[in-house]
């Protein structure tokens, strides 16, 4: 993921530190704006059969979130002063979930899920930037490269998928709702995500598919008081939104 956005429209570093406010509009001498961030995650997962067509499925992530944050002086000046790397390891949330098939024929099939989240990473951590008369500083990291989200979420999904010939199809839904803060004072918006997909079977060994996903989510309710202003990252304002893929 690279640069900012203000809904579909990329914009520059130089336009963020002039015009958009800050949380909770305490005067810092410098200012943060991301550049890019780049992440990379490894699951490992176990499924258990409980009867024919019910599952119970375990998983885990390891992510590692590498940041690029430029750093300007004063809240509305355009002086640049320097970037700073930053990586963040860690645990994403581990999942528990049911997965039910609650109807099968030669075309058809319908599947049902319900899942918790636990948290298994502390979501508290620090990075350096560079702050004001050169030097680097530790502060608590943005809301977006934390690992995990510090509280249990209860998720639900509907899955229907069809099949004839060489043709394929399907819908899928997800719901995500934390059902609590966390120690630092906010959670993440409840989350929908709606995805469907189309394919044809060329060959026993090749099938191209088209995907569209649709996703919507708020802003984050709550705050941490330690993401303190110094980004438009740390605020929770400027989170959520409405995002279409296609791919």
């Amino acid at each position: 993921m690279g640069g900012s956005h203000v809904g579909r429209i990329v914009v520059s570093p130089k336009y963020v530190v002039t015009t958009t406010p800050w949380h909770p509009g305490a005067a810092k001498l410098v200012r943060l704006v991301p550049r890019s961030v780049f992440l990379t995650s490894q699951a490992i997962a176990f499924s258990y059969g409980v009867a024919e067509n019910l599952a119970v499925v375990i998983a885990i992530d390891g992510v590692e979130k590498n940041h690029v944050a430029l750093t300007f002086t004063k809240p509305t000046g355009v002086r640049f002063r320097s970037g700073r790397y930053a990586c963040m390891r860690g645990n994403n949330d581990m999942e528990v979930a049911g997965a039910l098939r609650v109807y099968r024929d030669e075309t058809h099939r319908l599947l049902v899920s319900v899942c918790m989240t636990f948290q298994t990473w502390r979501n508290d951590r620090p990075f350096t930037p560079l702050l004001r008369r050169g030097k680097y500083g530790t502060v608590r990291a943005f809301y977006s490269i934390q690992p995990g989200s510090g509280t249990c979420d209860f998720l639900r999904g509907v899955t229907y998928g069809g099949v004839s010939g060489p043709y394929s199809w399907g819908v899928a839904y997800r719901g995500r709702w934390p059902l609590g803060f966390n120690p630092q004072g906010y959670r993440y918006s409840n989350l929908y995500d709606l995805h469907g997909w189309v394919g044809y079977i060329w060959t026993p060994a090749i099938t191209a598919t088209l995907h569209v996903t649709w996703t919507t989510k708020g802003h984050i309710p709550g705050y941490d008081p330690e993401s303190d202003g110094k980004s438009q990252c740390a605020n929770p304002y400027f989170s959520g939104g409405h995002r279409v893929e296609l791919f």
